[in-house]
């Protein structure tokens, strides 16, 4: 959600887009209603992406691994990183 905002208020995405983007994960049952537009954008930005089984495990803790990937993915959409 933060990652969204952020992208947001950077110009990056617009506010009509927000939730617009859909991407098949076979979890997005268990994804909070709060939580689900943001998941949608960022999913179909290709910031925030499902596991090998095409889940995305929203009530799972992030592993070091997965927060470095998308932040590094944030980073590239605000062109920040070279």
């Amino acid at each position: 959600m933060f990652v969204e905002r952020a992208l947001r208020f950077a110009g990056n995405i617009e506010d009509t887009a927000i939730g617009s983007i859909s991407v098949p994960l076979s979890d997005t049952q268990t994804i909070s209603a709060w939580s689900a537009p943001a998941v949608k954008t960022l999913s179909g930005l290709g910031i925030m992406k499902g596991d090998e089984k095409g889940r995305l495990a929203p009530t799972a803790s992030a592993t070091r691994a997965e927060a470095a990937a998308v932040l590094s993915r944030t980073l590239d959409k605000l062109k920040w990183q070279q």
